[in-house]
């Protein structure tokens, strides 16, 4: 088995294990399987062979994190954890190659975590979305 492949089916078991844990309310061992399955998403997000897997991957680690925040009504940490999906993906966008899959992936995700991180804040309440910046799609390459 390839490595990109073994630290898909690694990330695989740490969110299925968190799930688990989250069904069965035991939430102090659903966080450290969510924080596991963010770490490993985390380090195969630049470079995997399957881009769209990779950052899907990344956008479901933290939708489960900041789930499991509202479960322990912490709102601050669920929307931290949204933002920081979003932030992620959005950075990627910058240093993705032009007509790459890789690039088709990032914007699927990036139009996913916005979504997600509007729809947080609209129900909660918080800051609205006009404070969530857009991301930029093609990296400045000159001032001209």
């Amino acid at each position: 088995m390839h490595n990109k492949d073994r630290d898909i089916q690694l990330w695989q078991q740490s969110i299925k294990a968190g799930n688990t844990c989250f069904e069965a309310q035991q939430n102090t061992m659903a966080l450290r399987h969510y924080q596991q399955s963010i770490r490993l998403a985390e380090s195969f997000f630049e470079y995997h062979h399957d881009p769209k897997a990779a950052v899907a991957s990344l956008l479901i680690s933290y939708q489960n994190l900041a789930d499991l925040h509202l479960r322990l009504n912490d709102e601050p940490a669920a929307e931290q954890a949204l933002q920081k999906a979003y932030l992620a993906i959005s950075l990627s966008l910058n240093h993705a190659a032009a007509d790459s899959q890789r690039l088709d992936a990032l914007l699927w995700g990036v139009g996913r975590a916005y979504v997600a991180l509007a729809e947080y804040k609209k129900k909660h309440n918080t800051q609205g979305i006009a404070n969530i910046p857009k991301p930029l799609k093609r990296p400045i390459s000159n001032y001209n």
